[in-house]
Order: structure tokens, then C-alpha cells, then sequence
């Protein structure tokens, strides 16, 4: 695969991370019922979302600066934010799948499948996601000279 190809991939995985960091914000603050809490649980909720929203700006920006400028350890903060909502991803689906599981011995309505289907989808999205920025960040070490493999002894 070409250098080219790798960095729409990587500009691509960035940009998704923004667009879900953007709905995330947005569905946070609409499903927040402001008037149901005092004003302050209301400013710390707020204080919240949007230092997570600047949190994973600064993680999008910096995978961008990262293919950009060719600096491998700027691809660390996404790996690792990456990582973290895989794991929080692969919990919700087990929890999902349980919840489902429960409602099917049951007889009633099988209102987790959703769930089950968008966390199982955002898993493997994580799992893409991951595997192309650590290729592109090999990559990008490779062209920098940073790069090098372990001693056949380790």
C-alpha cells in the first residue's frame, strides 16, 4: 500500500473520531435534563462535556499533526484513547448480551439488540482503528529512522 493510501486511512480514522466526538457531546448535553438538577451539578455536567470534547479535539489534532508532520509518538494518545473505549466497548456489549439474554428466557422485548448491534459495531471500529494507526505509526518510524525490531534474544 502506498504512503498516500495509509495517510487517508489514518486522515480518515481522525476524522471519525472527531465526528463521533462531536455526537457524543451533542447527545450528552441532549439527554441532560437541566431542570431536574440544581445549578451546580448543572456547571460541573458542563464542565464535563466539554473538557472531554477539548480532551479528544486535542487527541484528534494530534493524530493529524501526527500523519502530517511524520512524528510517531504524536499517534500515541489516539492508540491509547482508542484502546480505553475498546475495553469500555467490549463491556458494554458483554453487558448488553447478557441483558438480552435475560429478556429472550423471558419472553419480553428484546430492546438491548440495538445496543448490542451499535457497541458490537463500535468495537470493531476501535479494533480497525487501532490496527491502522499502529501501521501507519510503524510506518512513519521506518521514514524517520526510529524504528527498530527487537534482538532475536528478547
Amino acid at each position: 500500500m502506498s504512503s498516500t493510501s495509509w495517510r487517508l486511512n489514518s486522515s480518515t480514522i481522525a476524522g471519525i473520531f472527531f465526528s463521533l466526538n462531536i455526537v457524543a457531546s451533542v447527545l450528552a448535553l441532549a439527554i441532560w435534563d437541566f431542570q431536574k438538577h440544581d445549578t451546580n451539578h448543572n456547571v460541573l455536567y458542563l464542565g464535563g462535556v466539554i473538557c472531554s470534547f477539548l480532551l479528544n479535539t486535542a487527541i484528534a489534532i494530534s493524530l493529524q499533526m501526527a500523519i502530517r508532520q511524520h512524528r510517531p509518538n504524536f499517534f500515541l494518545p489516539f492508540i491509547i484513547c482508542a484502546a480505553i473505549h475498546l475495553t469500555i466497548s467490549l463491556g458494554v456489549v458483554f453487558l448488553f448480551t447478557i441483558s438480552l439474554l435475560d429478556h429472550m428466557f423471558k419472553g419480553s422485548d428484546l430492546q438491548d439488540f440495538y445496543g448490542v448491534l451499535v457497541f458490537t459495531g463500535m468495537f470493531f471500529f476501535w479494533i480497525l482503528s487501532i490496527h491502522v494507526v499502529q501501521k501507519d505509526r510503524e510506518r512513519i518510524q521506518k521514514i524517520c529512522g526510529v524504528h527498530s525490531l527487537l534482538p532475536e534474544y528478547l
